[in-house]
């Protein structure tokens, strides 16, 4: 049974970008409008806390996204 005193609350949260690469234009299947590639790698950190007992929890961990932003002609 779980009691108040065993009760972790979000206590915060960071996430850093780094080694950000612009991989070019791509036209993704049949669309007739270019997608610049980007490709990031971030390092995330989560952290909670038990304001009763003053334990806390932190979890880290490292990513590679890619995201395809589209390119207007203005």
């Amino acid at each position: 049974k779980s009691t108040s005193t065993d009760k972790f609350v979000p206590a915060g949260a960071t996430r850093l970008v780094y080694n950000t690469r612009d991989e070019g234009l791509q036209f993704a299947g049949n669309s007739g409008q270019p997608l610049r590639r980007m490709r990031y790698q971030t390092h995330e950190t989560w952290q909670w806390r038990n304001p009763t007992t003053g334990a806390s929890l932190r979890v880290s961990y490292p990513a590679e996204e890619v995201v395809l932003i589209p390119v207007s002609g203005q």
